[in-house]
C-alpha cells in the first residue's frame, strides 16, 4: 500500500493511517489535502475490484469513489490521514440499507439484513476484506444473495476468516425486467461480477438501483451484538430564504434528532427538504424530530420578505499559486461561477470548502443557497500538467 497500513481506532471505528509525505508540501492544509487523496487513492486501488459506480461521463467510477470519499478522511496533527472504514462506499446512492448483521463464531461467516427488504430489494451484495498482519487490506470474499428467505431476510455466507475483516453490504433493486435477464445471461454471483457489470456498462441507471454501502469492522470471533464500533452520522442543515436552521450534527446510529426552522420578521416557514429548497418534502414542522440512520442534509426553506443575498467568498491556497475571481455577494438562487487561474508553473489542485474536495474543475458553478467560503488549492507542475486528482 506504499507506506499506509491499518492500526488503532479513531472516533469509534477502525482506521487506515499514512504516514508517508508529500513532496513540494506548500502549506500545512495543502499538505494535509494530498494525503488524503493519496490515502484514498490507496484505497480505491484495493477496492477497484468491487467499486459498483459507473463512469460519468469524463470522471471514471475511480475518480467518483475518491470524491464521495474524501469527506470520510480525517488528518492528524502527526501528520497521519486515516479514514474509517465502516463509512466507505461502494456505490453511489441516497437511498440507505436497511442495517445487516454478522455472526464470525461458526465455521463460516452469517451476513444477513436486520430487517425484511422483500419487494424493495431484488438482491444484496455482501463484501468482505481481511486486516492482514502487515496491517493491509485484502479482499477475502463476496457473495450476492439473490433471493430473500421466507422471512424477507436476505441471508448469505461468507468464508472463514481467522483475522480481523471489514464487511460491506449493497442492496440493488431491478427497475425493468430486462435487468433481471442481464444479471441472470451474465451470472454475477460475487460483488466482481455485480462491479464488472456496472462499469462495463451492461447495466446502466435506467436498470437498476443501488443503496448506500453499509459497513462493520469485526475482531475475530464476534457477532454483531459484540462489536465495539459505534456508527455515528452528520446531519447537515442549510436554508432558503429568510431564516434560520439550528440542530444539526453528528448523532450516534439510531439517535433521535430535532432540528428547528425559524424564519424571520417577514418570512413565513414553508418545509424541510432533502438537499436542497428543490429537493423531496420530507416535513412543514418547523421544529422537526427524527431518527438518525445516514448521513443527511436538511434545507429549511422560507418565503416572504426580501430578496436574500449571501457572501461568496474566494481564495487561492498558496496565496502567491494563483488567482481566484468570481466571488463577491449573490442573490439567493443566482447561478455563480469561481474562477482559478494557476501561475506559471503551478497546476490547479480542486475547489474545497472546509477542507473538502467539491470541484475538480477549474471553472465551478453552483446555485447560491447560503454562504460559501471556497479556497483553490494550487500546486508545483509534476510536468504531466497534473497534480493531486486520483483517477
Amino acid at each position: 500500500m506504499n507506506g499506509a497500513s491499518i492500526s488503532g481506532t479513531a472516533g469509534g471505528g477502525t482506521v487506515i493511517r499514512t504516514i508517508t509525505k508529500p513532496t513540494n508540501p506548500k502549506t500545512e492544509s495543502q499538505t494535509e489535502t494530498r494525503s488524503k487523496f493519496k490515502l484514498i487513492s490507496q484505497l480505491g486501488s484495493i477496492m477497484k475490484n468491487v467499486i459498483a459506480i459507473k463512469r460519468e461521463g469524463a470522471l471514471s467510477g475511480r475518480n467518483q469513489f475518491a470524491s464521495i470519499n474524501f469527506d470520510n478522511a480525517n488528518y492528524n496533527q502527526a501528520g497521519e490521514a486515516f479514514i474509517n472504514l465502516n463509512g466507505v462506499q461502494l456505490t453511489k446512492s441516497n437511498t440507505s440499507l436497511v442495517g445487516f448483521n454478522a455472526d464470525r463464531t461458526g465455521a463460516v461467516t452469517i451476513v444477513k439484513l436486520n430487517e425484511s427488504a422483500e419487494g424493495k430489494l431484488d438482491r444484496v451484495a455482501y463484501i468482505q476484506f481481511e486486516k492482514l498482519d502487515n496491517g493491509e487490506l485484502s479482499q477475502k470474499d463476496s457473495i450476492v444473495v439473490m433471493a430473500p428467505g421466507a422471512d424477507g431476510l436476505f441471508e448469505g455466507e461468507l468464508a472463514k476468516s481467522d483475522k480481523a475483516v471489514v464487511i460491506y453490504a449493497y442492496g440493488m433493486k431491478d427497475n425493468n425486467a430486462a435487468t433481471t435477464e442481464k444479471f441472470g445471461n451474465l451470472s454475477a454471483p460475487t460483488a466482481e461480477n455485480v462491479a464488472k457489470l456496472v462499469v462495463s456498462s451492461g447495466i446502466g441507471a435506467s436498470d437498476v438501483s443501488f443503496t448506500k454501502t453499509a459497513g462493520l469492522t469485526m475482531a475475530v470471533g464476534e457477532t454483531s451484538a459484540d462489536s465495539d464500533d459505534v456508527e455515528r452520522f452528520l446531519v447537515s442543515l442549510t436554508k432558503s430564504g429568510n431564516g434560520s436552521a439550528s440542530g444539526g450534527g453528528r448523532f450516534i446510529a439510531g439517535q433521535m434528532a430535532t432540528v428547528v426552522a425559524t424564519p424571520d420578521a417577514e418570512a413565513t416557514f414553508v418545509g424541510w427538504k432533502l438537499n436542497n429548497a428543490q429537493g423531496q418534502l420530507v416535513s412543514t414542522n418547523a421544529s422537526y424530530t427524527f431518527e438518525v440512520s445516514e448521513n443527511i442534509t436538511l434545507c429549511a426553506v422560507f418565503q416572504g420578505g426580501p430578496v436574500p443575498h449571501y457572501n461568496i467568498s474566494v481564495s487561492a491556497d498558496p496565496q502567491d499559486a494563483g488567482s481566484v475571481s468570481g466571488g463577491g455577494s449573490k442573490a439567493e438562487d443566482s447561478s455563480c461561477t469561481v474562477v482559478a487561474t494557476p501561475a506559471s508553473g503551478k497546476v490547479f489542485d480542486g475547489w474545497f470548502e472546509n477542507n473538502q474536495l467539491v470541484s475538480n474543475s477549474a471553472s465551478y458553478t453552483f446555485t447560491v443557497q447560503g454562504d460559501r467560503t471556497l479556497v483553490a488549492h494550487f500546486g508545483e507542475d509534476d510536468g504531466n500538467g497534473g497534480g493531486s486528482t486520483v483517477d
